[in-house]
């Protein structure tokens, strides 16, 4: 018998969606500049890049989402 298990991580959008990602689909994380982003939304601390060429703007920042992704 094989078992098999699907990891999720939670991340919540500027107004407060939960968006549920496969770890396995995030390519890239880029956090905002200092100078700003005109591409990202106000609130949006980390832009999460995945396999299908879409992204997400969570409201966590790219540390957290990258613990989430690790596991911790």
């Amino acid at each position: 018998m094989i078992d098999l298990a699907l990891v999720l991580i939670v991340l919540h959008s500027v107004d407060g969606r939960e968006v549920t990602i496969n770890p396995e689909m995030v390519t890239t994380l880029h956090a905002p500049t200092e100078q700003g982003n005109r591409l990202l939304t106000k609130g949006v601390r980390c832009r999460v890049g995945l396999a299908d060429g879409k992204f997400v703007s969570a409201v966590e920042s790219c540390d957290a989402v990258r613990q989430l992704l690790e596991g911790k």
